[in-house]
């Protein structure tokens, strides 16, 4: 079980459906620093994705960081204490 640190916006450069497929279906997905950005993507094929997956993450202070305050059901708001546990709780932490 791997835990998936996206960092970078999937509105820039990241292919966050190129990440999504690479991944099996028992590791999460930890969204922070721009990765935040991911909750507007609301009719992007990788948002349909991402709503398809167990295990998705948000780091809570980096969505209020850039001001978002909505975000979908399906992504659980983390902080970082509980962000510390989720890196113990995996076998392996990937970053992109």
């Amino acid at each position: 079980m791997i835990l998936h640190l996206l960092r970078s916006s999937p509105f820039t450069t990241l292919d966050i459906g190129q990440s999504l497929a690479l991944m099996d279906q028992d590791d999460g997905l930890l969204l922070m620093q721009d990765a935040v950005y991911a909750i507007q993507g609301q009719g992007q094929s990788w948002f349909e994705q991402l709503q398809q997956r167990q295990g998705i993450y948000i780091l809570k202070e980096d969505m209020q960081a850039r001001g978002l305050s909505h975000c979908p059901g399906f992504i659980e708001q983390v902080d970082y204490s509980k962000f510390v546990t989720l890196t113990l709780t995996f076998d392996q932490v990937v970053t992109w």
